[in-house]
């Protein structure tokens, strides 16, 4: 890397940092883009182009959080919070604060037992998952152990946290998707929330080609074509943007999963799930209507 350049990272990485986003500078990162792109993701997996896609995903397809759509705003917890700031900014409240209460409900109120629960499952359909914590959730598509998902989500949260948090804090205080969480890890995520808005409001969405600068997706895809996008990380960053009412945007795609490929994902074939297992997992998500959002939405008709 030349001065100038080594210069311009700096000065790029300072700035994102101070608009809420944590980089680490890599190479090789940079996604081909296919923004235009409207056809079944299965011809991805076919272009000479190697590497990662940038495809333009639409909020109406979006599952972020496991199974919440994007586009139901009285859904998802995130989504919820950020148009709580939202609405008292209008009257000059509290917008920090607004997030909090909002996001303190959620975790008070949903705290699955299990990572199997997470997936809508009982401990015993999921024996991999069933006496795991709820961050220990493995989709049967993908190709790890018990053991690498938790090193992975303990390294993951520790960086996440340290965004906003100068305290070393990891899963012990909770995570992003559900309760419980500590006071600390609360306050973490309001401020990545409240972060993240006021940037996007700001300047607007802007990614980048380092490590953190794009929306990561999975790609579901049913027999007929039809497909949904999973969010993989940027899971605020999705909410901020669909309550601010942004109808689509950049993401990047880091896997194609397809339902008639079942008897091919390496949980399945590992035998951790059974194949009408893995199929509910999917369906739940693609749908957007799994267990675990009718549970969230329960929640709410009770607390109203």
């Amino acid at each position: 890397m030349s001065k100038k350049s080594g210069i311009t990272a700096i000065v790029v990485k300072k700035l994102l940092a101070s608009l809420g986003y944590n980089v680490t500078p890599l190479s090789s990162t940079k996604p081909t883009a296919l923004l235009s792109f409207d056809g079944n993701p299965r011809a991805l997996r076919y272009l000479k182009k190697s590497g990662e896609f940038l495809i333009t995903g639409k909020v109406e397809d979006g599952r972020s959080l496991f199974v919440f759509p994007l586009d139901d705003k009285n859904r998802h917890p995130f989504i919820r919070a950020v148009q709580s700031a939202l609405d008292v900014s209008l009257i000059g409240g509290d917008e920090r604060e607004a997030i909090r209460r909002r996001l303190m409900s959620f975790y008070t109120l949903y705290q699955p037992a299990s990572a199997a629960e997470v997936l809508g499952a009982e401990a015993e359909e999921i024996p991999m998952l069933g006496d795991q914590p709820p961050w220990v959730v493995i989709k049967p598509w993908e190709d790890m152990t018990v053991k690498e998902r938790i090193e992975k989500i303990i390294k993951t949260e520790r960086e996440d946290n340290s965004q906003v948090s100068t305290a070393e804090m990891s899963v012990e205080h909770g995570c992003n998707f559900c309760g419980p969480v500590s006071g600390e890890k609360l306050s973490v995520e309001a401020e990545r929330l409240y972060k993240i808005m006021r940037s996007v409001i700001k300047n607007g969405f802007m990614r980048h080609d380092f490590k953190d600068g794009d929306i990561r997706a999975d790609i579901l895809v049913q027999t007929s074509g039809n497909w949904k996008w999973l969010v993989k990380s940027g899971q605020h960053r999705v909410a901020v943007l669909s309550a601010l009412g942004y109808r689509d945007f950049p993401i990047r795609v880091e896997s194609i999963v397809c339902r008639d490929e079942v008897d091919f994902w390496p949980q399945v074939l590992a035998g951790n799930y059974s194949r009408e297992m893995a199929l509910r997992v999917f369906d739940n998500i693609f749908s957007g209507v799994g267990v675990h959002e009718r549970y969230w939405a329960g929640i709410l008709a009770e607390a109203a």
